[in-house]
């Protein structure tokens, strides 16, 4: 099994390649398993996260740092002309490069 960390897509299409070409020219059966973790990034708990980072000894800082880009934030519900929003204390926020390494550390 391989696990790719800080590696780009690119790297990993091409690794999954080189072992599909190596195993076609040695006449093997090759399987490839992905996962796709449904709501995962949606999911992750903002305390825990914050909890784990302290306690790998995070500079006070970037603590403080993270804490306040993941406080006050709210998600929205649009439903005809009524709308509502809700407190938020998990998920990691849309679109942001931080995204896939708090999801990392959750």
């Amino acid at each position: 099994m391989w696990v790719y960390s800080q590696k780009s897509t690119e790297d990993t299409l091409i690794k999954h390649c080189n072992i599909l070409f190596d195993g076609r020219q040695k006449k093997l059966v090759t399987t490839l398993i992905f996962l796709d973790i449904k709501g995962a990034f949606d999911n992750a708990w903002w305390p825990s996260i914050l909890s784990i980072l302290k306690e790998t000894g995070i500079p006070e800082n970037m603590l403080h740092l993270l804490k306040s880009f993941l406080s006050e934030r709210t998600a929205g519900l649009a439903l005809g002309p009524s709308r509502q929003t809700f407190p938020s204390e998990k998920g990691c926020p849309l679109g942001s490069v931080s995204g896939p390494i708090l999801f990392g550390t959750s």
